[in-house]
């Protein structure tokens, strides 16, 4: 169960209502289902692999998960992911090394290739940079097939 608070007219809480888990939010179970994880892994150690890990997620959540295997004080786990969140996609957060891209070619094989093999500037903006094609590995959309047109605007 989860205990959420009541409030009154005037914005004080009155009372404290419990809720069952399953009324939560979808975006609340997968963090509560991850942090458990997170949790024992960080402890125990071992390797949390996550397949759309920012689906359902507030991005400062899934960047709180991220931050957590970063910290200092993580000596045993790693963290996997795959993500089309491209708010984590920065040098603050990641080293080129660390970010992995994984493309299409015309025969539907899928290649992946780190973000450390290209060649960019210092002082790039990878998220931007990603979003304006400069490193692959974002859909390609005919809209004359799909629209029967020009591109939408």
């Amino acid at each position: 169960k989860t205990v959420h608070d009541v409030y009154g007219q005037f914005g004080k809480v009155i009372d404290q209502q419990l809720f069952e888990l399953k009324m939560e939010s979808t975006g609340t179970l997968r963090f509560l289902s991850y942090i458990q994880k997170v949790i024992e892994r960080t402890e125990r150690g071992g390797v949390f692999i996550v397949d759309e890990m920012s689906a359902r997620l507030h991005p400062l959540l899934t960047k709180l998960i991220i931050d957590i295997f970063q910290s200092s004080d993580n000596t045993k786990a790693q963290l996997i992911f795959t993500t089309h969140d491209t708010s984590l996609l920065n040098k603050d957060q990641f080293r080129r090394d660390e970010v992995v891209f994984v493309d299409k070619n015309n025969r539907g094989e899928s290649i992946a290739y780190p973000l450390s093999d290209l060649k960019i500037r210092d002082d790039a903006t990878f998220n931007k940079d990603y979003l304006r094609g400069k490193y692959g590995s974002i859909p390609i959309i005919d809209y004359m097939v799909l629209f029967g047109g020009d591109q939408l605007g």
